[in-house]
């Protein structure tokens, strides 16, 4: 990681800002998926169109929902002994993929 290198002649303090802005992106595309989520919400409901239900489907989600969960929770433990804010930015986006797939979910 670019945050493990020790200092150097360009950069004294060392490289820990790395961690900060690796972070700041996953957040930032956090965010613009759930723009996104907002957006084609809004235009479902102005413009809808028919679902078809399919099992698969449902099996595929729930797995989802599960393997996204055990993400989550092993990126939290492992921000919690790295100390770092990119992995539990990264933590954050599987919790945040667990609750818009289990609204999906519930809507089939």
């Amino acid at each position: 990681m670019i945050a493990d290198k020790p200092a150097d002649k360009e950069h004294p303090f060392g490289h820990g800002r790395g961690e900060y802005i690796a972070g700041l992106i996953v957040s930032i595309l956090v965010l613009l998926v759930g723009f996104e989520f907002l957006k084609s919400s809004f235009e479902k409901v102005l413009h809808p169109s028919p679902l078809t239900f399919n099992v698969y489907t449902i099996i595929i989600l729930a797995v989802s929902i599960i393997i996204k969960l055990w993400l989550g929770y092993f990126n939290k433990v492992l921000s919690q002994v790295s100390s770092s804010g990119a992995i539990n930015a990264t933590s954050f986006d599987s919790f945040s993929d667990v609750i818009i797939t289990s609204t999906v979910l519930i809507s089939f």
